[in-house]
């Protein structure tokens, strides 16, 4: 949910103001959002405070967020496939009908 509304949110946020979605940029985004949502249920096994949780939550979310803001970090990205899918999948079934 921490993901879903925080993606969503920073999507209507730009598309307000005619930008480009952040998150569509920027693939970190999305990641601090779940990290802090894991965070909020961790802490609630260990039968925390809800105060105490989002506290955390908020801190530990907004401090990753400025640190891949500062540092300029991001999730590894995907290597280009050669040829599309269905071009792969095609060839493969001509490998076979050899």
């Amino acid at each position: 949910m921490a993901m879903i509304t925080s993606s969503g949110g920073s999507v209507v946020r730009d598309l307000l103001v005619t930008e480009i979605p952040a998150v569509l940029k920027s693939d970190f985004y999305a990641t601090a959002a779940l990290i802090g949502g894991k965070c909020f249920v961790l802490l609630g096994l260990f039968s925390v405070s809800t105060d105490t949780r989002l506290g955390c939550t908020i801190t530990i979310t907004v401090c990753l967020r400025a640190l891949a803001m500062k540092y300029g970090m991001h999730l590894p990205k995907a290597k280009r496939l050669p040829a599309s899918p269905s071009q792969l999948a095609q060839q493969r079934k001509d490998r076979a009908a050899r």
